[in-house]
């Protein structure tokens, strides 16, 4: 794919707070600059200056521009590739069994995760932990 392309399209399916797919982080194993889009804050989650989200710009037009800007300006995107490079994805195997890990942890130490939600979709929609993005999609 980076052989070919310069940029890849990281959109998410569902917009949710502290919600980040693999499409996400699959660029940061090739040589191509991730544009996200999604309902996460991605500075929390990934390396400032290594990816473009769409938030950050008013329109679309603007985004293109940048692209487009990116990609005439050879020195600003082997920027955002070399700072992108400095970090590694780690195996799926390891981080699902880190997250396992801390999963059983936190149900075995935490009050607040002795919960139980009968109806999960409804408790993720209704207290805001999901929402529709409303630039695209009306409510």
């Amino acid at each position: 794919m980076a052989k070919e392309h310069k940029f890849t399209l990281a959109f998410e399916n569902s917009f949710c707070t502290d919600y980040i797919t693999e499409k996400a982080f699959i660029p940061y194993t090739e040589n191509i600059v991730p544009v996200v889009r999604g309902g996460s804050h991605y500075s929390s989650f990934l390396p400032k200056g290594t990816y473009i989200d769409t938030n950050d710009f008013t329109t679309v037009k603007d985004l293109a521009d940048y692209i487009i800007e990116l990609d005439r300006h050879r020195d600003m995107y082997r920027a955002i590739l070399q700072r992108k490079n400095q970090y590694t994805v780690l195996p799926k195997t390891s981080t699902y069994q880190r997250a396992i890990c801390r999963l059983c942890e936190k149900l075995n130490t935490e009050k607040h995760a002795n919960g139980t939600y009968p109806d999960i979709a409804a408790w993720i929609w209704k207290n805001g932990g999901c929402f529709y993005p409303k630039d695209i999609m009306p409510n």
